[in-house]
């Protein structure tokens, strides 16, 4: 069962700890998202972000390539997959 609200709180919880620095902390608040809306597109490329902010290019990869996969224009999921290439060719 989907909890939308409790999804998208969780969501700005990662947005927070995203925004301090806390790159780790909003992977699990992202994938806590996540678990209660499987499909939250937001929570994917926000996730995908943090990932790549960690050094995990693949779990980024994997996350941004889902994200687009539910919705094929999603902003900041083009941009973490197009760095996450970048960073694997490099």
């Amino acid at each position: 069962m989907q909890d939308v609200a409790a999804a998208e709180e969780r969501r700005m919880a990662g947005n927070v700890l995203f925004r301090k620095g806390d790159y780790a902390g909003a992977v699990e608040a992202y994938s806590a998202a996540l678990t209660r809306h499987p499909g939250d597109a937001a929570a994917l490329g926000n996730r995908a972000a943090a990932l790549l902010q960690l050094g995990d290019a693949s779990a980024a990869e994997t996350d941004a390539s889902h994200c687009l996969y539910v919705d094929p224009g999603h902003d900041k999921a083009g941009r973490t997959h197009h760095n996450e290439l970048t960073v694997t060719m490099l």
